[in-house]
């Protein structure tokens, strides 16, 4: 497997099958949420066209979990609200606990950010039941 990263997380390969370059796309961008979120955010969309055509909506739910978190950070709430959500529908549509948790804690700080005190209170006791 060859894989070469250029200008902005670009990959160029032949070499690696489609599942590798969404888990790569992903883990590249996991990396770079916290002090690039904009490159992050491009990595994200890469990867959930991916997600899409391998019709993985537990891996496409958690890219969008990572890009609402980056939004966050860019201080794009409404945004972030958005991507949490849309991660949250995906995770329950699977009955994935563990990760609807983890968006539900996402939406907290944003929903405090858009001063929505009371939907974060909602939010932060939900991911307890």
């Amino acid at each position: 497997m060859i894989i070469s990263v250029i200008k902005k997380g670009e990959v160029l390969s032949s070499a690696i099958s489609s599942r590798e370059r969404l888990v790569f796309l992903l883990e590249q961008a996991q990396l770079f949420a916290g002090d690039q979120p904009a490159l992050a955010i491009e990595l994200c969309d890469e990867a959930q066209t991916l997600a899409m055509q391998e019709r993985d909506n537990i891996v496409l739910a958690r890219i969008r979990s990572l890009t609402g978190i980056c939004y966050c950070t860019l201080g794009e709430y409404t945004l972030a609200f958005d991507y949490f959500q849309n991660a949250l529908n995906l995770y329950e549509h699977d009955d994935v606990v563990r990760d609807d948790a983890q968006s539900m804690y996402g939406l907290v700080p944003t929903y405090r950010s858009l001063n929505a005190h009371i939907a974060a209170l909602d939010c932060f006791i939900r991911g307890f039941e």
